[in-house]
């Protein structure tokens, strides 16, 4: 990873490569998925799909649950490989099974949409909390939506906003979107709108394109 991105070293793709396969031939399934991620995405290395696919399936022989969560996405989504709903479902309990927050995200928001899997608000919940527990700001966020919005969940502004400001802290910037929104609109919480220009001059810090366009808006620049 190093040689790749030039981290105290100059970038050296080619020397990355030689590295990564020496690795790869001594069993090491991190070597195995960080190269996979290069062949799909072509990144210094002509991009090859079925190679991927092959390096990814070994990583995940290894009980690697990075490369099981990424397979399931690209399962999901269907740009590089055929979309397999059923298949992503099943590498993404594989992978929560081992603990990756990241799965357990993804998997509750094909839950929430019925995307070819029956939803389940029971298995949303708990799926969410587990991923939270392990820091997951992205499920943070989307817990907080359902507890504001009621969506699926009882309303619940307190617990709305315990939970967007739990993401807010690990840089979620969606959640400072959201929270802002609140504080703009008095929704369950006093209006505050010097609070709220706070929280989306935050967002934009961190690229969020919807927080820019709230904020002008308001009638601020940014």
């Amino acid at each position: 990873c190093i040689l790749i991105n030039g981290n105290g070293v100059p970038t050296n793709i080619g020397e990355a490569v030689k590295y990564y396969k020496m690795a790869i031939n001594l069993g090491n399934s991190n070597a195995m998925y960080y190269y996979a991620y290069m062949l799909i995405n072509g990144n210094g290395v002509p991009t090859d799909i079925e190679e991927a696919v092959k390096y990814l399936k070994m990583a995940i022989d290894l009980k690697n649950s990075d490369a099981m969560y990424y397979y399931a996405c690209m399962l999901e989504k269907g740009d590089v490989v055929p979309t397999d709903i059923e298949e992503a479902a099943k590498y993404y309990k594989m992978a929560i099974n081992l603990g990756n927050s990241n799965a357990m995200n993804s998997y509750v928001l094909m839950l929430e949409k019925g995307n070819w899997v029956p939803t389940d608000i029971e298995e949303v919940v708990k799926y969410l909390k587990m991923a939270i527990n392990l820091g997951n700001s992205k499920a943070m966020y989307n817990y907080a939506w359902m507890l504001e919005k009621g969506d699926g969940v009882p309303t619940d502004i307190e617990e709305a906003v315990k939970y967007y400001k739990m993401a807010i802290n690990l840089k979620n910037s969606d959640a400072m979107y959201y929270y802002a929104r609140m504080l703009k609109k008095g929704n369950g919480v006093p209006t505050d709108i010097e609070e709220a220009v706070k929280y989306l001059k935050m967002a934009i810090n961190l690229g969020n394109k919807g927080a820019k366009q709230k904020l002008k808006e308001m009638g601020y620049l940014f």
